[in-house]
């Protein structure tokens, strides 16, 4: 309770100290335009301070406790090109000014800093960075971070167990455990975390989500092999609201369907001074499980979720800035048979519940006249998770599993015209805790509680990158050496320390304006600790599927090589763009998984993780082509073409020999078209397809189950279609929609049947058509 108190008592400080204030300064005050109306929401920030606000509804701004001279205005609005505007301020003259910015339907010139760190026009970024904003989400009907990142080029995700629901992000022809998953551009999503957290994290507390593709571990560390995934969450800007509530029924048309409702709430808070902000976001999920066939076994999982978080900020004097950002997640979810009955007393059930808090806080300095930043921050992530894994009313099936993950460090950067640098010094870390639950055997035997896993992880890495533009070429060179020690008190075997550089360099090359040719090298590594997927049980009446890692394993090292061409242009009032970049991986050491039967019981089955002898290679081409003939109509659509290969055939089981990587399909890709037939009326339409991929089977309709096979699946096309329309009113808007998600109904087929299926055997879109329809209230809509 004390703790509380104190939190409060912090929280009320930073929206009633206004440190440094200069009352005697007048404001700079103005209004921001766009093709003559004014421009709600636009942010204004003067250059080298913390000093900033936001138009309000009528695109009015005010700036205040502002020191005498010159300043440089940066002006932004998304879905238009940012304006640098420089002033000269007096005492005795104050300035009235009027800013009009042009429109970005293609985002050319939208803001990212997951590149290199540094904040920069996306076309000027030295990898290619490609986004999703709020916006994007809502016209794809995207309720999570999973939905959404299918939108994404060279991105694919993915359910792997029909009971539980666990997923997958797949990056460039890679799973999951190759992407370095940041929020805030810090590592604190922690593996346990990551089991189900692309489908636990709702898009309401995102502000925008940027993805490079390529190794980035020269900057972010150990698993960034295939790329990053950077969540921006959202902070105060102005005083806003928005409400929402969504309902959708997957499985419309079929024998059987489930109901799925979302309700979101999102509002923040500034000061009138602008130097203290609040934002609150909260979320609510209620999905029904969902049944495709007759045999009364869960092919999607049912979800509870609830989410609450906030991000607080307050301004020092002009230079200073502290902010904090907490959310905490509750989430239940459960498949298998009778779903309301104890889980002890049913044929299959894999439940799991989710209590996660997650808190983080950075101060910022800016240093002397070359946009020197400081910038302190630790963050932390607490998860606490009770399991049930078990078939045939196994009473040893439930568990605890507790996993903290931190981060802490400090990095400083400058900007000096023609070059730019960036060294930071972090740690981050885990203590992992996994345990069986005591419980009584049928025969009357107490079964003790048993330990699985007590990790503990720490890596410390120092980082480093200059970079340095001449006229038409950009050069940026960066290295970090990170120190990993892995302790596994249950077996220390698994014990592991080692000290790793990663090196990576960029090229950008800009013959004319509307050109940029990238290329790119990067060394990035993977430690052999417990992975996400190691903590997730596939669970049926003939088969228990563990995952452990073997013995004296060997961290996993890439070489990765990119290329791009980037071609934009103006076409009468409309914007093009085409990107093709190409990518290269060579894997030494790579992590594959031999399949060992228990001794004692033979319904238990280990993956166990080790090195492959052989080296893998993972090559391909990712395609984008954007285009907005006007502001009422913009395409984006993105296709991937590659292979993923070891170079000798792999031994899973006699029956399963391959060279190509499982669930890994040569081919996919995606399009959204948004049309505006009318004001505040807009039409969206979009799609995404899966080709063929590899996949093993061990399900109860071949001989041999426990020898498997390897199957090669369909293709699958998902169309959607939304129609959405904004009631515009005073005080507050109205938004009604509807739509439809995979209209042909784009679905696998042949989901295994009965307690002894297969439910790792799951592949191709994440839910059958659905129909949806909503309601949201807001003031800025």
């Amino acid at each position: 309770m004390n703790h509380l108190k104190q939190f409060l008592t912090l929280i009320a400080l930073l929206f009633s100290i206004n440190i440094l204030a200069n009352d005697g300064v007048p404001p700079i005050q103005g209004e921001i335009t766009t093709n003559g109306e004014p421009l709600p929401f636009a942010t204004v920030v003067i250059k080298s301070t913390t000093i900033g606000s936001a138009s309000d509804e009528n695109g009015v701004f005010t700036l205040t406790d502002i020191p005498e001279g010159e300043h440089t205005l940066v002006v932004q609005a998304m879905g238009h090109k940012s304006k640098e505007v420089v002033v000269n301020l007096s005492y005795k003259n104050p300035l009235d000014l009027n800013i009009s910015l042009e429109e970005d339907v293609l985002g050319l010139e939208q803001v990212v800093v997951t590149a290199d760190k540094h904040p920069k026009r996306r076309i000027d970024a030295s990898m290619v960075v490609s986004t999703m904003t709020p916006k994007a989400f809502s016209q794809t009907q995207s309720v999570t971070l999973s939905e959404g990142l299918n939108f994404t080029p060279g991105l694919r995700t993915e359910n792997t167990c029909q009971n539980c629901g666990a997923n997958s992000v797949r990056m460039n022809g890679m799973d999951g455990s190759y992407s370095q998953v940041l929020i805030n551009g810090r590592q604190i999503f922690s593996g346990l975390a990551s089991v189900y957290g692309l489908e636990i994290l709702p898009a309401n507390m995102i502000e925008q989500v940027e993805v490079v593709k390529g190794g980035g571990s020269a900057l972010y560390g150990s698993n960034a092999i295939a790329g990053t995934i950077n969540l921006i969450t959202k902070e105060p800007t102005t005083n806003t609201f928005e409400a929402g509530i969504n309902n959708g029924i997957m499985g419309f048309g079929e024998n059987n369907t489930a109901n799925d409702l979302n309700l979101n709430l999102h509002t923040s808070i500034v000061s009138e001074d602008k130097n203290s902000g609040m934002s609150l976001y909260a979320t609510h999920r209620k999905r029904e499980g969902y049944f495709a066939n007759e045999d009364e076994f869960t092919e999607l999982a049912q979800l509870k979720n609830a989410t609450f978080g906030t991000s607080i900020y307050h301004r020092i004097g002009y230079r200073n800035k502290i902010t904090f950002d907490y959310f905490h997640i509750e989430e239940a979810r459960r498949g298998g048979d009778n779903l309301d009955t104890p889980e002890h007393e049913t044929l299959i059930a894999e439940s799991i519940r989710h209590k996660i808090n997650t808190g983080a806080i950075n101060f910022t300095r800016f240093v002397g006249e070359n946009n020197g930043e400081l910038s302190v921050y630790a963050s932390a992530q607490h998860v606490d998770r009770w399991t049930y894994y078990g078939a045939e009313m196994d009473p040893g099936g439930y568990g605890t599993t507790t996993d903290l993950a931190y981060a802490y460090g400090a990095q400083y950067k400058a900007d000096y015209g023609k070059s730019n640098f960036i060294v930071g010094l972090e740690s981050n870390g885990s203590i992992l805790n996994d345990k069986k639950s005591a419980y009584t055997d049928d025969n009357g035997k107490t079964v003790d509680e048993r330990l699985v896993s007590d990790q503990t992880s720490n890596i410390v890495g120092l980082f480093g990158q200059y970079e340095y533009a001449f006229p038409k070429l950009t050069i940026s060179a960066g290295l970090r050496g990170d120190y990993y020690d892995i302790q596994n008190k249950v077996n220390s075997s698994n014990d592991l320390s080692n000290l790793v550089v990663s090196p990576r360099l960029n090229l950008l090359y800009s013959p004319t304006n509307n050109i940029r040719i990238r290329g790119s090298y990067s060394q990035g590594y993977k430690a052999p600790q417990i992975f996400d997927e190691d903590l997730h049980v596939e669970t049926s009446a003939a088969r228990q599927v563990f995952h452990i890692n073997g013995d004296n394993l060997k961290q996993e090292t890439s070489h990765s090589f990119m290329a791009s061409f980037n071609y934009h242009t103006d076409l009468g009032n409309g914007e093009f763009e085409f990107l093709m970049e190409g990518f290269y991986t060579y894997l030494d050491n790579p992590f594959i998984h031999e399949i060992e039967q228990d001794k004692d019981d033979e319904t238990i089955f280990y993956y166990k993780r080790v090195n492959s002898e052989v080296s893998g290679i993972v090559q391909g081409i990712n395609f984008e082509l954007r285009y907005a003939p006007s502001v009422k109509m913009n395409f984006n659509s993105g296709f991937t073409t590659q292979t993923s290969l070891y170079e000798e055939e792999q031994v899973y089981t006699d029956n399963i020999i391959t060279d190509e990587f499982l669930r890994t399909p040569n081919n996919y890709g995606f399009f959204t078209l948004n049309y505006l037939p009318l004001k505040n009326f807009t039409l969206s339409t979009n799609a995404t397809y899966t080709g063929k991929m590899k996949i093993e089977y061990y399900g109860n309709t071949i001989a041999d189950p426990e020898a498997g096979e390897l199957r090669t699946t369909e293709q699958f096309f998902d169309l959607g279609a939304k129609a959405e329309y904004i009631i515009k009113s005073k005080g507050f808007d109205i938004g009604l929609s509807c739509g439809v998600k995979n209209i042909f109904n784009s679905y696998q087929s042949d989901f295994d049947n009965g307690i002894d299926r297969d439910p790792g055997y799951i592949y191709g879109p994440q839910a059958p058509r659905t129909i949806y329809f909503g309601i949201k209230i807001g003031n800025l809509l």
